[in-house]
């Protein structure tokens, strides 16, 4: 275990509004009486059966256990909710649990919007030849929440369709004239081989099965289609998260990836990586069947141990650039030109391959 503050204790670390504390408590009242029933399985990338408690509960306070593989290094949530409590939980209390309001508001399709302008400019910047041109295709979401993200292609001329397991923000976004609809990635089999752009954005990371996922999503895609994920990274923890592991955690959350362990996944699913960073943000297409790689456990371990040295302190390397990082881009925005310098920072991390 990293530390004594991750053993389970049922505290929140994190401050919650009453939605969030009823919730709170309604799941781990079906976690306990078994409404919710948990599984113990193999890594999914390496099909090995070990792995090493990292955190005995997530930063609801909810009893939650998040371990490492020793063979790939792959972070996980080990024993988890099984498929049909995963469906309930997610109908029932994610969007409370996670968001703090039952329905979505104007502000967090806003907010949705907003990201979605990202990740189109951000598909553009790194690969403006083969990726970068989505207008007047066909683009899908998984995990699409109310659709916003896709809002922002459809504005641009694209085809676009979602699919939730909440039918609250679904709803909101039908209203808004999207077609989004209840379920998974099987939801949109009617258009298999069509995609040209394949979102899983904050998505990935909750399924139960990432590699299966990525398979179909291959699947899906046109001959030239692409697929867009983006998940909270591990080594993206110098500057987000506090700086805290722990904080990062949470029970919706099965997987936590490095760009190395995401990787694999995705060549073990038949898909190459065009581009990916520690953020997480990574292009994919098609490629050959690859195999699992060597070890990420040495090195994710020394680093979630270095995170834990240097949480507490107020001056490291780390909060230095985050505070570098945060003045760069308020200083870039207020110049009017924040657009650009992120085009170019994405550019030059492209050449990055890896």
């Amino acid at each position: 275990m990293l530390g004594d503050r991750y053993r389970y204790d049922g505290e929140p670390i994190i401050q919650l509004n009453e939605l969030q504390r009823v919730t709170r408590a309604a799941v781990e009242e079906k976690l306990r009486s078994g409404v919710y029933a948990i599984e113990r399985v193999a890594c999914v990338l390496c099909g090995h059966d070990e792995c090493e408690v990292l955190a005995e509960k997530d930063r609801y306070g909810l009893r939650v256990s998040t371990g490492i593989c020793r063979m790939c290094g792959l972070i996980q949530m080990n024993p988890r909710m099984t498929r049909e409590s995963v469906a309930a939980f997610y109908e029932h209390e994610y969007r409370p649990l996670y968001v703090g309001a039952p329905v979505p508001t104007e502000r967090f399709f806003e907010r949705q919007m907003r990201h979605g302008r990202a990740i189109l400019e951000y598909i553009s910047s790194v690969e403006p030849h083969e990726a970068g041109s989505v207008a007047g295709r066909i683009v899908a979401e998984v995990g699409c929440g109310a659709g916003g993200i896709l809002q922002a292609f459809r504005e641009v001329g694209d085809e676009v369709v979602g699919v939730d397991l909440g039918s609250a923000y679904l709803e909101y976004g039908r209203g808004r004239g999207l077609d989004l609809r209840h379920g998974d990635i099987s939801a949109i089999s009617d258009i298999r081989g069509r995609i040209d752009l394949l979102v899983y954005s904050h998505s990935l990371e909750h399924t139960l099965d990432p590699i299966g996922e990525l398979v179909s999503a291959r699947e899906m895609l046109s001959e030239t289609g692409i697929v867009y994920v983006e998940v909270p990274g591990v080594k993206a923890l110098t500057h987000s998260y506090q700086q805290d592991f722990l904080r990062s955690l949470q029970n919706a959350h099965t997987y936590y990836f490095t760009a190395r362990t995401l990787a694999a996944c995705a060549r073990v699913a038949g898909l190459e990586p065009v581009v990916i960073d520690e953020e997480i943000r990574g292009v994919f297409r098609r490629g050959p069947v690859g195999r699992v790689p060597d070890s990420d456990y040495e090195e994710v371990m020394a680093f979630l141990r270095s995170m834990e040295r240097v949480r507490t302190q107020r001056w490291n390397k780390h909060v230095i650039l985050g505070r570098a990082r945060r003045f760069l881009v308020n200083f870039f925005d207020r110049l009017g030109i924040l657009r650009r310098a992120r085009a170019c920072y994405y550019r030059i991390k492209s050449k990055k391959r890896p």
